[in-house]
């Protein structure tokens, strides 16, 4: 017998699950008429624990949970409500399923940027495993499910309405099931807020990327809501990981909504759309900003950047490969009623925009496309989700109502929300809503204007190509007004085809008078390889219009624009030039300077004692000069005392000597005295006479004898006094 325990609060159902859970399991039934706040579940055993109603008619009323660490966990019919906040939190736990229980919350229309009137999320579940949500309901809420980095995850047979923002988001989980599903009637975001997905596989925060997701069976219907994105699977991680998400699989859906992405696939490795069937709600809108105008767009399949691509037996009114139609696989029909494949031909109420019912959307049983398209979209087929869903089918005897015409007013509209005869659409990144149109023969695009009476500039956008000269031209109700020929010398924009052709942007201006109501058709003739691409349709109020480039000008703002960024580009490459050079040299020339420097401060040195040396030598010589003068002066003043008493000596001494002479011949010749001859000088001898000044000369022969000569020994002379005589003689 299973054990049961009976709660009435937070804290009777958290104690009931740490003894069921540690001990052989068991079942915790809450009280009917209770409302429990916030449950926390964390740790406990391994046993199998079920959570429930005590009166399943009744469901007990719970704010939320959460799960911390906690394994074998189910909750089983409760109903989940609450204004703001979120319903579940699941961490690090495994084995948890949700099952067969409504979550309720408080939103009641679209958000913008300026409105408020949030609800809740129904959950966030991390780094869980083995986690299955199904049988649920869910509505009123801001977003749904959230899945980060999870493994083996289900979601079945749930039915997920008026959401204003996302019901589920994925990122980097491996392995899990999305299928039967019911997505329908959204409340939306203005895409200025949000972008709005029913579901969304993203990467911006993990760098491992989804494998192993499989989303198949599921309906995704705008209904009387507004448009969203029906599935919509991005890689915006790829660039920095090179992770390719792997092995998706996308079939057997049916999409009935208004926004381009109906399934859109990017940076996949081994991806599988096949059997989903696509089609237009043209009641739904889209709100393009908060205070902006809205849209509404034929969602196409598209996959880009992706390998091991298998696209086929889908039905849309538009199906891409990298760029390339993928008709021949697929079928491809028109919400044009003109065109063939008019999905009115095919689709029991396929144009009954909002009030289309899911039979509306099966296929007619004499449709040639039978056996192509989803499952649920066959003649006759029952529908796997919930009840909510089943509505009577339309009687197929009574012809959709014409379409309302398309509206031209002021400012853009984009030439596939035109009303397209001969023309398909066209994906393209170029143009301005990564969408164009196209002909292979001959096409129109016609919308009615909106706008008063009076003057108007009308800009046709149109992609000039290189191989072909397409015709173009606008009518107005049926009268041609202008026509021009896509001769490949345009002046415009050069952009790429997703194939690498070339085309070159350009535009075309009609000035008009329009009175309001009238027929604006655009016609383009396509020739050889050239298709009459078209853009857009701008309305301008007279005097209004920006002036259009002319090619001169085009070319000149370039030139202009090339010189000033090879300018400014060389300017920064010499400015980091520069200072990486400065940041190289900058020590090794301090080193320099500073090297240099000191042999400055040397040399300086050294020339400054040079100088010190050379003046002090200077005065040194000059002072030696000066004590030689005054030796020099000195030496010849002594000289010349020296000399004056010198000669005075001389002359005394020589008169003595001749004196001696004299007395020794008188001593010898017995002169004897003779005072006459007293003191008279020898001949030669100098005299002065203080009053005659003449001198009186005494000759030799005066007193010797001439009888011999002075070398004769005279007689008692010795040899003492020949030496002695022997001296030389005054002249």
């Amino acid at each position: 017998m299973v054990d049961t325990i009976t709660v009435a609060s937070a804290e009777e159902l958290e104690a009931a699950y740490a003894s069921l859970s540690k001990g052989s399991g068991g079942v915790i039934e809450i009280e009917e008429g209770v409302t429990i706040g916030n449950v926390e579940l964390s740790g406990g055993g391994d046993s199998h624990v079920t959570i429930t109603s005590a009166n399943p008619d009744e469901p007990s009323h719970v704010t939320s949970f959460e799960f911390d660490d906690v394994s074998n966990v189910a909750l089983d019919g409760l109903h989940f409500e609450m204004g703001s906040g979120r319903h579940l939190s699941i961490d690090e736990s495994e084995n948890i399923a949700i099952r067969n229980s409504t979550f309720q919350s408080d939103a009641e229309n679209m958000i913008t940027r300026e409105d408020g009137g949030y609800g809740s999320s129904i959950g966030l579940v991390e780094d869980s495993d083995g986690i299955v949500f199904e049988d649920n309901t869910c509505s009123g809420h801001w977003s749904g499910l959230s899945y980060f980095r999870c493994t083996d995850v289900t979601v079945s047979g749930n039915e997920f309405t008026e959401f204003q923002a996302d019901a589920i988001q994925i990122e980097s989980v491996q392995g899990m099931d999305i299928e039967d599903n019911h997505f329908h009637d959204f409340y939306g975001t203005s895409q200025d807020r949000n972008h709005s997905d029913m579901i969304q596989v993203w990467s911006v925060n993990e760098d491992e990327p989804t494998k192993d997701l499989t989303i198949s069976g599921n309906v995704f219907d705008a209904g009387e809501g507004a448009g969203t994105q029906s599935i919509f699977i991005a890689n915006e991680n790829y660039g920095e990981t090179g992770k390719k998400h792997e092995n998706i699989v996308i079939e057997d859906n049916v999409i009935h909504n208004a926004m381009y992405a109906g399934i859109r696939v990017t940076q996949v490795d081994n991806v599988t759309v096949t059997n989903n069937t696509v089609l237009h709600n043209r009641d739904a809108e889209v709100l393009a900003s908060t205070n902006g105008s809205t849209y509404s767009h034929t969602p196409v399949i598209r996959v880009d950047n992706s390998d091991n691509v298998t696209v086929e037996d889908n039905i849309a009114g538009q199906i891409v490969v990298d760029g390339e139609n993928q008709n021949d696989t697929n079928a491809v029909v028109s919400f044009d009623s003109s065109k063939s494949n008019y999905v009115g031909d095919h689709f029991v109420g396929g144009t009954n925009g909002e009030d289309a019912s899911l039979e509306d959307l099966q296929l007619k049983e004499d449709s040639s496309l039978v056996g192509m398209g989803a499952a649920a979209s066959q003649p006759g087929a029952e529908y796997l989700v919930s009840e909510s869903s089943s509505e009577s089918p339309s009687e197929p005897a009574a012809p959709p109502p014409p379409p309302e015409p398309a509206e031209i007013g002021l400012g853009v509209t984009e030439a596939e929300d035109l009303d397209l005869d001969g023309y398909d659409v066209n994906v393209n990144p170029e143009a301005s809503s990564e969408a164009l149109i196209r002909t292979e023969e001959s096409g129109t695009a016609t919308g009615v204007f909106t706008g008063e009476a009076g003057e108007y500039a009308l800009d046709v956008t149109w992609f000039d190509e290189p191989d072909g000269m397409s015709e173009f031209a606008v009518l107005v109700d049926g009268v041609e007004v202008a026509s021009w020929t896509g001769d490949a010398e345009g002046d415009g924009e050069i952009v790429k085809l997703a194939s690498g052709e070339p085309m070159v942007t350009e535009t075309e201006r009609v000035e008009l008078w329009l009175d309001g109501g009238e027929e604006i058709t655009i016609v383009g003739t396509q020739s050889d390889d050239a298709y009459a691409r078209i853009d857009s349709v701008t309305v301008w109020e007279a005097g209004a219009a920006p002036d259009l480039v002319t090619e001169v000008e085009a070319t000149a703002e370039e030139e202009v624009v090339e010189t000033v960024e090879e300018s400014v580009e060389e300017e920064v490459v010499e400015t980091v030039d520069e200072v990486a050079e400065e940041s190289v040299e900058a020590p090794l020339e301090a080193e320099a300077e500073e090297e240099e420097l000191e042999e400055d401060i040397e040399d300086e040195l050294e020339e400054a004692e040079e100088e010190i040396e050379e003046e002090e030598t200077l005065e040194a010589e000059e002072e030696i000069e000066e004590e030689e003068v005054e030796e020099v002066e000195d030496a010849a003043g002594d000289t010349e005392a020296e000399s004056a008493a010198q000669v005075e000596d001389d002359d005394d001494e020589e008169q003595s000597f001749f004196q001696a002479i004299i007395d020794f011949f008188r001593d010898i010749f017995g002169l004897g005295d003779d005072d006459d001859n007293a003191g008279t000088p020898l001949a030669g001898a100098r005299t002065e006479d203080a009053e005659t000044e003449s001198a009186e000369v005494v000759s030799l022969a005066d007193v010797v004898p001439q009888t011999g000569t002075l070398d004769e020994e005279m007689p008692g002379e010795t040899d003492e006094d020949e030496d002695a005589l022997d001296l030389p003689l005054a002249s």
